[in-house]
């Protein structure tokens, strides 16, 4: 094989790594979406300020304030 064809053998290669990132960027982030929609529609809103109500409301200290 030339030092040419080498090149472009290895130009396709990196083409179709950055091609397979890409798409399995999108699949990770489209699937992401999806658990999130899913769990969303399980939720209510009560049983969430139910939990919240729980917390105790109290003044942070100093080192944790933004």
């Amino acid at each position: 094989m030339t030092s040419r064809a080498f090149i472009f053998a290895a130009s396709l290669t990196a083409k179709r790594l950055l091609r397979a990132i890409a798409l399995s960027s999108q699949l990770a982030v489209w699937s992401t979406r999806n658990y999130l929609a899913e769990q969303s529609r399980r939720v209510s809103w009560d049983a969430f300020e139910k939990v919240l109500a729980k917390v105790p409301n109290w003044e942070t200290d100093e080192h944790d304030r933004l």
